[in-house]
């Protein structure tokens, strides 16, 4: 779930870091109970420059819901291989953060299930 202001959050963050790429941050929310965004904090939507690439390698993200990237850059990087199994969200972002600048935000844009039933990534065991 994103929060009301994501897109702007992002886009403005991205604009002001001369990026392609932005990233906020994202809470937890268990299944049933309310999803509650906090209000607008312009302090916490300043961009910053973030080594999105570095920690790719280090933490192997395993999702881009509070991720905004550009069209033109996600259209030109390609799509995943198809030969490989990895985590899709991972590779991606790998990828297209390699030498490129991406900024970041404190600000909560998305909202995650602490637990993800029936999905790969609920599956933590596996990995």
């Amino acid at each position: 779930m994103l929060a009301p202001y994501a897109t702007r959050v992002l886009l403005d963050a991205a604009s002001s870091a001369g990026a392609k790429i932005a990233v906020g941050a994202f809470a937890l929310y268990d299944f049933g109970k309310p999803i509650v965004f906090g209000p607008y904090d312009p302090e916490k939507a300043v961009a910053r420059r973030r080594d999105l690439f570095a920690e790719c390698l280090k933490y192997s993200p395993r999702n881009l819901s509070p991720t905004l990237i550009d069209r033109e850059l996600y259209w030109q990087v390609g799509r995943a291989d198809p030969r490989l199994f990895y985590v899709i969200d991972a590779a991606l972002l790998t990828r297209i953060s390699r030498g490129r600048a991406v900024a970041g935000v404190d600000m909560v844009v998305a909202t995650l299930p602490r637990e993800a039933l029936n999905r790969m990534s609920a599956n933590q065991a596996a990995c």
